[in-house]
């Protein structure tokens, strides 16, 4: 089994051959910072000056560039800021108030709630569905009884949110 985010605008799809795979979940990413930096980048004033913000990005740049073209800035080429591989590095950077990470609830309810983190909006913003959680498994598995009960499990509780 193998649970991922799939993002719609990027490869790979989801599934391929010899596999089945059902969508867990399709949560909203919303930018995540540290108070100190949401601070900092309180007087942006419009989607379009993120480009000149510090983003922090997972292991492409393709999050960003979604999620800016579900806001309304379009590029041509990359949006700035390193790349840290997986989204914890990425979460964690913006901890630490390197720059703004993407994020879903499910990645940052903590960090939200003890206030590590906060979500930073700008005018003209809001949270937009890039992709989704599906889980993976190999066609001639699927319906083995731990792998059904397994999904079923996550179904109720993606479901009961």
């Amino acid at each position: 089994v193998d649970i991922r985010y799939y993002g719609d605008d990027w490869p790979p799809p989801p599934g391929g051959k010899g596999l089945r795979y059902v969508e867990l979940a399709r949560p909203k990413v919303m930018m995540v910072v540290s108070p100190a930096l949401a601070e900092q980048l309180s007087t942006l004033s419009d989607v379009s000056q993120l480009l000149d913000a510090p983003l922090l990005h997972e292991d492409h740049h393709e999050q960003w560039r979604a999620w800016l073209a579900r806001n309304g800035v379009t590029m041509a080429s990359h949006p700035r800021g390193p790349l840290l591989w997986h989204a914890h590095l990425a979460i964690a950077a913006a901890r630490q108030g390197r720059g703004i990470a993407l994020a879903s609830r499910y990645l940052v309810r903590d960090d939200l709630r003890n206030g590590s983190l906060v979500e930073m909006t700008v005018p003209g913003s809001r949270s937009v569905e890039l992709g989704s959680y599906c889980f993976v498994t190999r066609e001639d598995r699927w319906t083995l009884p731990t792998i059904v009960k397994l999904r079923r499990l996550l179904l109720s509780r993606v479901r009961s949110e």
